[in-house]
């Protein structure tokens, strides 16, 4: 799909603008972005919620119509989301775009020396067997990374200026793979600001990079397996995995879980799993709806109180105008009066 061939939304606020850079109205503005070799609008999910929440607005009418799990084949391994959305119009054009989500190391943490050093080789054979791929390639993804094993980190949410999906390759020019794809019923897809608290609360529940447990893996792969619970993709139509990724329908969030027995496993599974996690999910997006709700009445106080103010006048009008044309009734009744006594007066001398 290319920007030249969709329409932009019918109605542009701060809030949508975010899921929508680039329109008619801008384009001459943002013609460097346009032309540039990386044409997204970096962000992060905790940003255009915050401007969502400022806004007064959650764009519920802008919905997911399919998630896409890609992995990079070559090193540094890395896998990332795509998720194309769309605005619901009654009877109105298409109106698309699609955004990058991606777990993104920021600044490293401090060197613990209380914390036994772990020869990061010896997990090869392990994390090979969680990402899918040759241990080779393993090795070589773990050099590059300078063998960085632990960093603060967020989520990257790179959206779309141009709605066109050969910016991906400019974006990874490597080869990838696609491991997995929603593809939800319309009516039980979720709009765009919900998949941003799931994404939010999946990086708040991990926010230290881990390159053997809370990476980019762990990110992307929980955030799918959350999206794929909440839109009930849970059928060969709604969910395609890969040949060869079965082991992607593990659910990343409980990738530690093997690590524990008895109790603790219980309390993991209590903490982590699915009914868990939704749980969280559900909360977090109550909370963020009832600040949207807030915001909302807040930013609209002032027009409710200017059409207050109108409608008052306008009733004091109404009200003056009545008085008017009560006084003018009562004149013409008097001068009426007038002209009957004036003849009786007549009549009688």
């Amino acid at each position: 799909m290319s920007q030249d061939s969709l329409p932009a939304p019918p109605s542009l606020n701060p809030a949508s603008r975010k899921l929508f850079p680039v329109t008619d109205d801008n384009r001459h503005r943002e013609q460097a972005a346009l032309s540039s070799n990386a044409p997204f609008s970096v962000q992060s999910s905790r940003a255009i919620l915050q401007d969502m929440i400022d806004a007064g607005d959650s764009c519920d009418n802008t919905q997911i119509i399919r998630i896409q799990h890609f992995q990079r084949e070559v090193a540094p391994l890395h896998e990332f989301l795509v998720i194309d959305y769309e605005v619901k119009t009654d009877g109105g054009p298409r109106v698309a775009n699609y955004l990058v989500i991606e777990r993104w190391g920021s600044d490293i943490l401090p060197e613990d020396p209380s914390k036994k050093k772990v020869d990061i080789l010896e997990f090869e054979t392990d994390l090979a067997a969680q990402c899918g791929t040759a241990r080779a390639t393993i090795q070589l993804s773990l050099e590059l990374s300078g063998k960085l094993t632990t960093s603060l980190a967020s989520d990257r949410i790179l959206v779309s200026y141009r709605r066109t999906d050969i910016d991906i390759d400019k974006m990874e020019p490597g080869k990838r793979t696609l491991i997995a794809t929603l593809t939800p019923l319309p009516e039980n897809a979720i709009s765009v600001a919900r998949l941003l608290c799931v994404a939010s609360f999946v990086s708040n529940h991990s926010p230290v990079y881990d390159l053997f447990d809370k990476s980019c893996f762990y990110y992307s792969r929980a955030i799918f397996n959350i999206a794929r619970a909440l839109m009930k993709c849970d059928n060969e139509k709604a969910l395609f995995v890969t040949q060869g990724f079965e082991f992607f329908r593990i659910d990343a969030l409980r990738w530690t879980a093997t690590l524990f027995k008895g109790e603790m496993a219980k309390q993991v599974e209590l903490d982590f799993g699915p009914a868990a996690v939704l749980e969280k999910c559900d909360t977090a997006w109550e909370e963020f709806s009832a600040s949207v709700t807030k915001q909302n009445q807040t930013l609209r106080q002032p027009l409710e109180n200017a059409e207050q103010g109108r409608r008052e006048a306008e009733q004091g009008r109404r009200e003056a105008e009545q008085r008017r044309r009560d006084a003018e009734r009562r004149m013409a009744e008097a001068e009426l009066e007038i002209v009957r006594l004036k003849a009786l007066l007549a009549a009688s001398m």
